[in-house]
């Protein structure tokens, strides 16, 4: 619900890093140390929230269905065939990989 700002932030924030440049320019040595630096922690900020993204957030969902597949797995071996499962998620559609994760051969979920 915040990637409609993210357009505005970056307008904001190049305005201030020109003036800032700008500021800058005199001194030619501090200047490209300057943008050096910049880059590099720029780099590292971004590769950070590569990894956090990529590999923290969000994983929950993904975890509980596989769990659940697992159980329905479990499961299937040992029930009555043709038994119905159900399965509720609080936000299911939205943040949940629902029947993407959960194809499991003669098992009904709903």
């Amino acid at each position: 619900f915040i990637l409609p700002l993210l357009p505005l932030c970056c307008l904001l924030s190049a305005d201030e890093l020109v003036i800032w440049w700008k500021k800058l320019e005199g001194n030619i040595v501090l200047a490209t140390r300057t943008k050096y630096g910049l880059v590099l922690v720029t780099i590292l900020a971004n590769f950070g929230t590569l990894c956090f993204l990529g590999m923290v957030h969000q994983r929950a969902p993904i975890d509980a269905t596989q769990e659940i597949t697992r159980i329905l797995h479990r499961d299937h071996t040992t029930s009555t065939p043709g038994k119905l499962y159900s399965v509720h998620f609080l936000m299911g559609c939205h943040a949940t990989p629902s029947y993407s994760h959960l194809h499991v051969r003669g098992i009904q979920v709903e």
